[in-house]
């Protein structure tokens, strides 16, 4: 934990310095004066957060460490939002030493539920009962949604970000945001994935081109930039993986990836409506 925060009046001039942050206060009905950029957009937005009210708001840079904390604290925010950054205790004590209260990332943050977070920020911003009423909704979604896919408990996913030709990045954590997401629709991580480790950052492992085999499951979901993806599916290896084969791979936008691994109760709809088609194909098989 980075320290504690008390917020004495219900914020009305929100910061939101991650998307979930962003998502979840519009979710609530709290139009932030300040947002995170999506880098993989022209118009840096993403496609769930369309609100035109945010049209006014300021459009932060991904790489929040580059933002001016000057510009920023110029906002006159009575509330930062920054649940989903990385926990630098420095950062923090700099708008703390601002005199602006700031929401930092509660423990266990880089695996923390969505849920979790939406109580979080519901709370810091005196909308409890909206946030119960958002989850419920939510879950709601997630539940029709996995009922209406009866053949895919069971079925196993791989999920991979190829940013360069000779390096795929995999999940092979369970307790990883996508894998819990994807768990809630009734898909399982390969178990040759969970008991790979290396290196790849939280709840991921980088693989090589000759380890492709590795992404061998019943469904295959990857973002890539498009040079990386063109050399990947030119693999023989890749062409012979089960997913590929039975038509349940999904390259899919680098946007829909990020809302993946972050869900919220905004970019969950949109990843169901990516992602439904291909599951609907596995739940047949």
């Amino acid at each position: 934990m980075l320290g504690s925060t008390t917020v004495t009046r219900r914020p009305e001039r929100v910061v939101a310095l991650g998307l979930a942050d962003q998502d979840i206060a519009l979710a609530l009905g709290v139009t932030p004066v300040a947002i995170i950029e999506n880098p993989h957009s022209d118009d840096r937005r993403y496609p769930w957060t369309s609100d035109p009210e945010l049209d006014d708001a300021v459009i932060l840079p991904f790489e929040i460490g580059t933002a001016s904390i000057e510009q920023i604290v110029a906002l006159k925010p009575d509330l930062i939002l920054a649940t989903t950054i990385s926990a630098d205790a420095s950062l923090y004590q700099r708008y703390k030493d601002a005199g602006v209260p700031i929401l930092a990332p509660p423990q266990g943050a880089v695996t923390a539920s969505w849920q979790d977070l939406t109580r979080t920020i519901g709370k810091a911003l005196g909308r409890s009962n909206e946030a119960e009423a958002v989850i419920s909704d939510t879950e709601d979604l997630v539940s029709r949604t996995r009922a209406s896919l009866s053949g895919i408990k069971g079925r196993t996913v791989a999920v991979a970000v190829a940013s360069t030709s000779s390096k795929v990045r995999v999940v092979n954590k369970p307790t990883d945001t996508a894998a819990k997401f994807l768990a809630d629709l009734g898909l399982a991580l390969p178990e040759r994935l969970t008991k790979l480790d290396g290196a790849g950052g939280v709840g991921a492992v980088d693989i090589g081109l000759e380890q492709l085999d590795l992404l061998d499951a019943d469904i295959l979901i990857l973002a890539s930039n498009q040079g990386a993806r063109e050399d990947l599916e030119r693999s023989p290896l890749f062409a012979r993986l089960p997913a590929v084969k039975a038509g349940t791979y999904l390259p899919y936008d680098n946007t829909t990836a990020t809302g993946l691994r972050v869900p919220t109760p905004l970019s969950i709809p949109h990843v169901i409506g990516v992602l439904k088609p291909t599951l609907e194909r596995a739940a047949d098989l």
